[in-house]
């Protein structure tokens, strides 16, 4: 093996590049490069050939799986093929304007409805491309904040570029909360940065906790291609949020009704319980489950297979049980869905990893299953290697010998350079099919990168006659090289080819199909957001016996113009093709238009519009022209909080040789008080002359759960109520507004509040204003509160009409009421003034009222009076302090105790006495020391 191994690596230049087969009874299969260039906002559209190789009719589910923030402009479908039929299909995109310059993995795939087994996906990249110097940067945001609060956000726009920009600032919230932009247009020199401020306002009151994202943009008013984003989440806490301190895994229990109307009624109902999330905080360790039944598959379109599995994976283990995929490489099993079950055994402070898994098939004849195995083991940071055994056996059926098949591969992953990727895997198999025994070998070989600003992306992968792996019979490359050709333009060039039945075995197959598809073309950027592109894509299809049954040609230009200008994107695409069937001795030189338009008025409502018409008169078999004739729309709308509805509807074929129909889909979601939410989604078919009509629907109600796995240890809460202490009984005060370290929480109408909280000391306080003029709690405020990991610390806020305490400090002129003191030293002069001569207040006197755990302190006004107002009732301590006394004067009470009610008003006078003086005359001499 090691010997055929270097032997097909070295070959691999010199091999001829042909095509993918592959899946498990369907195969899908790009006809657009395996890498596409784009800019933010920009419509793409992709097709891609789906062939239904079983011998039976299926009908395919499609899903084109993107980024999060991409929208759909043409709607998935569910459609038919019959058996060895094939179809193009192709599905339209946007990409956000905020899009992050990077290379985004797309896959499409189909699966029967019959059989989940029957599937196949095909991946593409998407490589988002920076539009310019211009990029928004972070610099404050909160994590974190309460309903009703407002908070701001501070960025940071920058002029990369080198000429100067006028820029446009248009700023979106998530959920329509109101934003307030400190600038809403700069002018940016070369190299000139500028801060944006966005204050924003969230509501008082929110039914649950969320995700609010605000989204900046800057827009150049010269050329809105010029542009830059960000997407900045904060989470909003709900204040009716009840306290849990419980780690719970997201899961939701779903109560189904479907059914079908056409020419046989069906109905049906199943139950389905889902969920995955992390063990523990912090995210290390997962679990996912999905318990789905009865089935429900001949139920109409919206049934499903009763399924069941749960899955179990951390950093050093990964355990998966039930219904689902399993597979080790591409060239052995890759994603064989069926019932079973695997371990993988990867720790993380090691370079090595093992495994293995078991699967057996649901819905099958005759019955198979498979075995894997693999160990694999990281030489280095920039290279891994990995061995796979795979084992698959069929049982006999009807005149059919059992099947066995065992297949050996090693790959590899290797960086050895930079950005450059390679992906390397070779595989030899046996198959033993009665007494008979054949062996066979397969490779594969991937590898991207860039050189400069150029990128390049190659796929090989070879499969012999004889070798039973996921690929069979088949050669399949696919290239493509993205290059600039100047600031405004960049060109591609792409080749991929296809090729089965290998060595033209007849009894195998009756057709060795070959394909071949060249295409290149320029992208253009044309400016104010316009943008332009221009290809030739060159098809041949046919097949190798003599005489063929099949042998088609195709030349084709596309042009193709868009703009993307904030809320409006559209793209139209014209096709022109020379196309020859030379198997039947037919020509044709068809066009065709099509058009993708999306407008989002708001981040609430999304409306597309789509279509394609043309003169219809492609050759059978063609790849890059249909015959179709469509048109459509479809739009998003969260009307409400609540209430979310969806829908979309396309005519067929209505200026075509193909029947025509017309199909509908509505989905309307509303959700409950307590966050269930109902779902009701309808499709429906109608065929030309009413030969056939088809109705699908499906109602169901969700109630999302929280399973309890643990406590939080990174969160503690506080708890408590707000009533009033001086009614007989605890009479709540619903409203009150509670604070915790700025955190805001409202009593509800028991009086009761709550927050969560990370560890640590906090203040909590109350708004005075919310409890009523006049009023107080009776406990110091700010109460310091300790919250402690997974515990409950409850504070009760008893709230009491406030008490006022005035007085003045006043000095009493005559004879004092105290002892005389003899002054020992001597002092020359008097008081400085006449008895009387002082006023009767004293100014800036320091007085002070102090209880256990709470000191004030004033000072006397010009009067002498002072004032402690709204204090909580009791009993207080007074003083006055007796500095700024004038000189030989004392304070008569310098302390008293006060005893305040709840709701009194006390007021009292303190005196200030002079001291009465010995003044004793020193005759004149001289001290002498000894």
């Amino acid at each position: 093996m090691p010997l055929s191994f270097a032997l097909a690596l070295l070959l691999l230049p010199a091999v001829s590049a042909w095509a993918q087969g592959k899946g498990y009874g369907v195969q899908v299969r790009p006809m657009v490069p395996p890498l596409i260039e784009v800019k933010p906002g920009e419509i793409v559209s992709a097709t891609f050939v789906v062939e239904n190789m079983t011998d039976s009719e299926e009908t395919f589910e499609e899903a084109l799986a993107l980024p999060e923030g991409w929208l759909l402009v043409t709607p998935p479908e569910v459609f038919t093929l019959g058996a060895k039929e094939e179809q193009v299909r192709m599905l339209a995109f946007r990409v956000p304007g905020a899009a992050e310059a990077k290379e985004y993995s797309l896959a499409y795939s189909v699966r029967s409805k019959r059989n989940y087994a029957i599937k196949d996906e095909a991946t593409i990249r998407i490589s988002v491309l920076s539009v310019s110097g211009m990029k928004f940067f972070l610099e404050s945001a909160p994590d974190t904040v309460t309903s009703g609060e407002s908070y701001e956000i501070t960025a940071r726009l920058t002029n990369g570029g080198n000429h100067a920009l006028t820029v446009v600032i248009p700023a979106r919230s998530s959920s329509g909360y109101p934003l307030t932009l400190s600038a809403n247009e700069l002018t940016l020199n070369p190299g000139e940065s500028a801060s944006v401020s966005v204050s924003v306002r969230t509501p008082s009151k929110i039914q649950k906790s969320l995700k609010h994202i605000v989204t900046l943009e800057a827009l150049s008013e010269e050329d809105p291609s010029i542009r830059s984003s960000l997407l900045v989440v904060t989470e909003v806490l709900s204040q009716k949020a009840k306290v849990d301190l419980y780690h719970r895994v997201p899961a939701t229990l779903t109560l189904r009704s479907m059914g079908q109307r056409n020419e046989t009624d069906a109905d049906g109902f199943d139950v389905e319980l889902e969920g995955k999330g992390t063990l523990e905080e912090g995210g290390r360790r997962w679990v996912e489950f999905l318990f789905r039944g009865p089935d429900t598959e001949d139920k109409g379109l919206y049934g499903d297979r009763d399924e069941y599995y749960m899955n179990y994976l951390d950093p050093d283990m990964d355990l998966r049980l039930g219904d689902q995929g399993y597979g080790l490489s591409y060239l052995t099993s890759f994603s064989r869905y069926g019932r079973g079950f695997e371990a993988k055994y990867h720790p993380e402070d090691k370079p090595f990893g093992f495994g293995g898994y078991f699967v057996k098939d649901r819905f099958d004849t005759p019955d198979w299953e498979e075995e894997g195995v693999y160990v694999g083991s990281s030489l280095s940071s920039h290279a891994k290697l990995k061995l796979n055994y795979f084992k698959k056996e069929h049982d006999s059926y009807n005149a059919s010998p059992k099947v066995k098949d065992d297949i050996y591969s090693i790959e590899g992953e290797f960086n050895p350079t930079g950005d450059m990727k390679i992906g390397l895997e070779y595989a030899e198999g046996e198959r033993k099919e009665g007494a008979q025994k054949l062996e066979d070998d397969a490779y594969r070989a991937e590898v991207s990168g860039s050189i400069g600003e150029a990128r390049y992306r190659l796929n090989k992968t070879h499969a012999e006659p004889d070798f039973y792996g996921y690929y069979n019979d088949n050669d399949y490359m696919s290239s493509s090289l993205n290059f600039p050709v100047s600031g405004r333009a960049r060109g591609f060039f792409s080749y991929s080819g296809y090729e089965t039945n290998l060595d033209m075995r007849q009894d195998k197959n009756k057709t060795a199909n070959k394909e071949t598809l060249l295409q290149t073309g320029l992208n253009y950027t044309l400016g104010n957001g316009w943008y332009t592109q221009f290809a030739f894509d060159n098809f041949h299809r046919k097949d190798k016996f003599s005489p063929a049954q099949y042998d088609v040609k195709e030349e084709a230009y596309r042009l193709s113009v868009g703009r993307s200008a904030g809320n409006f994107d559209c793209r139209l695409e014209a096709r022109y093709a020379d196309q020859c069937d030379r198997v039947k001795g037919v020509s044709a030189s068809p066009w065709n238009y099509s058009f993708y338009a999306s407008y989002m008025p708001s981040i609430d409502l999304y409306f597309t519009l789509y279509g394609g018409f043309g003169d219809n008169s492609a050759v059978e078999g063609s790849r890059l022209l249909s015959d179709q004739d469509n048109l459509g729309m479809s739009f998003r709308w969260q009307a409400t909080e609540q209430l979310m509805l969806r829908g979309w509807y396309t005519k067929y074929n209505f200026d075509s040789k193909s029947p025509e129909s017309d199909n509908y889909e509505l989905e309307v979601r509303y959700t409950m008080p307590d966050e269930s939410y109902w779902t009701f989604q309808m499709r429906r078919y109608d065929w030309e002359y009413g030969e056939y009509t088809e109705t699908d629907y499906m109602l169901s109600y969700s109630i999302p759960l929280g399973i309890p796995v643990g406590k939080k240890k990174s969160l503690g809460a506080v708890s408590g109520r707000v009533f009033d202490a001086q009614a007989g009984e605890a009479v709540p005060i619903p409203g009150a507004v509670v604070t915790l370290n700025g955190s805001k929480a409202a009593a509800d109408a028991s009086g009761r509040f709550s927050f969560t909280a990370p560890p640590g000391t906090y203040l909590l306080n109350i708004d005075r204003a919310s409890i009523g003029l006049g009023r107080t709690a009776t406990a110091k405020l700010p109460v310091k509160v300790d919250v402690e990991p997974s515990k409950t610390t409850f504070v009760e806020l008893r709230i009491v009409s406030s008490a006022n305490f005035r007085g003045r400090l006043v000095l009493v002129a005559g004879e004092p009421e105290a002892p005389v003191e003899t002054d020992e030293l001597a002092v020359i002069g008097a008081l400085g003034g006449e008895p009387g001569a002082y006023p009767q207040g004293l100014r800036g006197i320091l007085v002070e009222i102090a209880r256990d755990d709470e000191t004030m302190r004033t000072l006397t006004d010009d009067e002498g009076r002072f004032a402690f107002l709204a204090i909580r009732p009791g009993v207080w301590k007074f003083k006055v302090y007796d500095y700024n006394l004038p000189a030989y004067h004392y304070i008569e009470n310098p302390e008293i105790d006060i005893t305040l009610p709840a709701g009194g008003e006390e007021e009292i006078t303190v005196k200030v006495l002079p001291r009465k003086r010995r003044i004793q005359m020193i005759e004149e001499g001289v001290i002498i020391s000894k």
